[in-house]
């Protein structure tokens, strides 16, 4: 985490914007890539488990993937994830249907 330094020795009263994001990721990421949607959320399996899928996933889009490689390739890029308010909530329903294929 670049805002709090590399002398952490606690961390402060109030999340920064980035680890807001972050939290966003941790809680309903909904990982978008050439591959499909992967959730990543645990918020949304919480969900899904009681019959709800009607709630909105933050999207992370890859260039790859989903997969942990290109999870960690975006999460590494210092210029992404600093705003939550970057990306528009995806709905669920619509991150749970199949990737279209073209062929």
């Amino acid at each position: 985490m670049r805002r709090l330094g590399s002398e952490v020795k606690r961390l402060p009263n109030a999340r920064s914007r980035e680890q807001d994001t972050l939290a966003m990721i941790d809680e309903g990421g909904v990982l978008q890539g050439p591959g499909g949607n992967f959730l990543f959320g645990h918020a949304l399996y919480e969900h899904l488990y009681d019959g709800d899928a009607d709630v909105r996933g933050f999207p992370v889009t890859m260039t790859e993937g989903p997969n942990d490689e290109a999870l960690a390739e975006a999460l590494a890029d210092v210029t992404r994830f600093v705003e939550p308010g970057d990306s528009a909530a995806v709905p669920l329903r619509l991150a749970l249907r199949p990737p279209d294929r073209m062929g």
